[in-house]
């Protein structure tokens, strides 16, 4: 399997695992969540999300009108 994805330029190369960054290896630890997230954040954003939702279904109901 090729990856050349720019026509004309050589193929790429991976690294060994140890020229890469530490932390790049824990990103998708925790689902890609940021562990240290607070109950108060998770909150707010559970509630940002709702309200986005609950505007959404709004305006689809004023639409269909």
């Amino acid at each position: 399997m090729q990856l050349g994805y720019i026509k004309g330029a050589p193929e790429p190369v991976a690294l060994p695992d140890e020229a890469y960054p530490a932390w790049l290896w824990r990103l998708l630890d925790n689902g890609g969540r940021k562990a240290d997230r607070t109950d108060e954040a998770s909150e707010r954003r559970r509630l940002r999300d709702a309200r986005r939702v609950a505007v959404k279904t709004q305006n689809k109901l004023k639409g269909a009108k």
